[in-house]
């Protein structure tokens, strides 16, 4: 068996709550360090989200002006569209316009001497009709071979549209020639 323990308190009572007293203070001075260091903690934790949270608002708002840069290049594309339009009309007119002017230029190089040039006639499929009169067959066939030998006419072919006759004492010979015209030569 075991002996009870009888435990006897010999100091006064006014001196046990004193001893208990700084422990009691340490105890308080631990929760209010605590107490400060959670605040301190929570007030950088709210600091860090501001931050964090102004940062984005920074972020949405670069998005928002790059996307409405972007929008604003999507509400031009009609009249950039129409501007390219316009220019792509205006370089395959004047594409068109160069090659007349090659052809003419063409024609004017490979007429013989008497050889006169009355109409030039082009169509869609790229046919070209020469009209004109000439002095003599030989003029007509020698026509013929230079504006084949210009590369901007191939496959040129001769008709007679009227029967020939003379003016002023000399022989005038009526021609019609049909030539496919060679694009870009």
């Amino acid at each position: 068996m075991k002996a009870a323990k009888a435990a006897v308190n010999l100091l006064p009572p006014e001196v046990r709550p004193a001893r208990r007293l700084p422990w009691r203070r340490l105890a308080l001075g631990f929760a209010a360090v605590a107490a400060v260091a959670g605040l301190a903690g929570l007030g950088w934790s709210l600091h860090a989200a501001r931050r964090a949270a102004a940062d984005e608002v920074a972020s949405l708002r670069r998005e928002e002006a790059r996307l409405e840069a972007e929008l604003a290049a999507v509400r031009e594309l009609p009249r950039t569209r129409a501007s390219l339009e316009e220019k792509r009309r205006f370089v395959r007119e004047t594409g068109e316009t160069r090659q007349v002017w090659r052809l003419l230029q063409a024609l004017a190089e490979a007429a013989p001497a008497g050889v006169i040039v009355s109409d030039l006639t082009l169509d869609e499929e790229d046919a070209a009709v020469v009209e004109g009169t000439a002095p003599g067959l030989a003029a007509v066939a020698a026509f013929m071979r230079h504006l084949e030998g210009t590369g901007l006419f191939r496959r040129p072919q001769v008709v007679f549209p009227a029967p020939f006759s003379e003016a002023g004492g000399r022989q005038v010979i009526p021609f019609r020639i049909t030539a496919t015209v060679v694009r870009g030569g």
